[in-house]
């Protein structure tokens, strides 16, 4: 935790202070999961389908973002997304 921290603190001194904080979830009772699941399996027992559609989400998202008025759109960011999404 600590660590996860001072990698924050560390963007913000290298970005400076971001405008926009956004949690983002993936809900494993999604329809587009459930239907790629075996009989008697749980999402948990397949984590590339989660990991599938969350970032489908995701990018979604991020391309809607910039639709928004006066919204400037950060590589920095994408790429900081980029890595966390390739440690899931």
């Amino acid at each position: 935790m600590q660590q996860l921290f001072l990698d924050a603190m560390a963007i913000v001194g290298h970005n400076g202070k971001q405008d926009l904080f956004i949690t983002f979830t993936c809900n494993p009772d999604l329809a587009d999961i459930k239907n790629e699941l075996e009989p008697n399996q749980i999402a948990n027992d397949r984590p590339d389908i989660i990991v599938r559609d969350f970032s489908y989400y995701v990018w979604g998202l991020i391309a809607f973002m910039p639709d928004l008025n006066g919204f400037q759109y950060n590589e920095e960011l994408i790429s900081d997304i980029e890595r966390e999404l390739k440690l899931i």
